[in-house]
């Protein structure tokens, strides 16, 4: 360690430490066998632990001290389901000034109480654990430019202050209960990830025109696919499911037709549902995907990605596949797992 110090000197490194053991049985212990007082500056510095309780034993000031000036900061655990009283945030970083990414998976849970502001902090991901006193947190952090929550522990609590975030551009939201939609605001918002279908979290991507990019990742009913359709006119990439019969044909006469003007990038999740019919495929092509002619005065822009994600066994049976409005269009297969797959589409111009 004393080569590798005198060797890297001040310049910023990248600390990865992988599979720490549990056998380490107090916190001197374990900062000895990390020996991170070497390095004087750390740009980014992963923990993965082999048990979530290991995190106790980073909690307190002879840690925070060390790691006092560490800009992107990952601790994570892969075995997820394991009891682990409760821990809080403040005794893990202490004054952090420089910290600008917070990312924590699979610890229990971690209250956000009686932290101090982190003023650098920009990207904050929070994964398959719960997090007592979020919402204050993030009132108090309105510099924050991406916000991840996903878990199917998360719940959050009531919470009556409004948070406004107006330099976030990217957020996911996924299997939380309870997300105060209606208190949130974030006017620049460009990338939304979501699979929340409540009311509520429907209002708040009508009001944010500003996205680009929505990957709305439970079906949507045809009174959703309408709220959508009439507020969200900037979206260039959207994925969907559900009801789609929108995107091809007027369904109602209050909602601009064809929708999502600016979309080149679709994908349509069709795994909970029958998939599309040859009809509707070739029409959807028609309207939305292929060159048209010099006469047409559709204005939209034409969608030059299209994906299609299925089950593998339904790969070679699905009738759009015999379209043969395909013979010219390239596509690849994707897949997400050994059960599904995405075939995706590749638009000439």
């Amino acid at each position: 360690m004393e080569r590798v110090k005198e060797r890297v000197g001040t310049t910023p490194v990248n600390v990865r430490i992988r599979d720490v053991t549990s056998g380490l049985a107090s916190q001197a212990a374990f900062m000895e066998c990390m020996d991170l007082r070497y390095f004087k500056t750390i740009a980014t510095l992963e923990y993965r632990l082999i048990s979530p309780q290991d995190i106790l034993l980073l909690l307190g000031p002879h840690f925070s001290s060390q790691a006092a000036n560490v800009k992107q900061f990952i601790i994570l655990s892969p075995r997820k389901h394991v009891n682990l009283r409760a821990w809080n945030m403040a005794q893990l970083l202490g004054p952090s000034p420089n910290i600008e990414s917070i990312r924590l998976d699979g610890l229990g849970v971690a209250v956000f109480e009686g932290l101090t502001t982190l003023p650098s902090l920009r990207r904050l991901r929070i994964l398959n654990m719960e997090a007592p006193g979020l919402p204050r947190f993030l009132a108090q952090h309105s510099q924050l430019q991406e916000l991840v929550i996903r878990g199917k522990r998360f719940d959050m609590e009531q919470f009556a202050q409004d948070i406004v975030l107006p330099g976030l551009t990217l957020m996911t939201i996924d299997s939380v209960n309870g997300f105060p939609w209606d208190r949130v605001s974030t006017p620049v918002l460009r990338n939304v990830e979501t699979d929340d279908d409540s009311d509520s979290a429907r209002a708040f991507l009508c009001r944010h025109s500003s996205i680009h990019t929505l990957r709305y990742l439970t079906p949507l009913n045809e009174l959703g696919f309408k709220d959508i359709a009439k507020s969200m006119v900037n979206l260039r990439s959207l994925l969907i499911g559900g009801s789609i019969d929108g995107l091809f044909k007027e369904i109602d006469p209050n909602v601009p037709f064809p929708p999502f003007p600016k979309l080149k990038k679709l994908a349509l999740n069709q795994l909970f549902t029958p998939p599309i019919s040859l009809e509707d495929f070739e029409q959807l092509l028609k309207i939305r995907c292929l060159p048209r002619e010099p006469s047409d005065t559709n204005k939209t822009h034409r969608i030059l990605d299209l994906g299609i994600s299925l089950r593998k066994i339904e790969l070679n049976s699905v009738p759009w596949c015999q379209s043969a409005l395909l013979a010219h269009v390239p596509q690849t297969v994707t897949g997400y797992n050994k059960v599904n797959c995405t075939i995706w589409l590749k638009i000439p111009n």
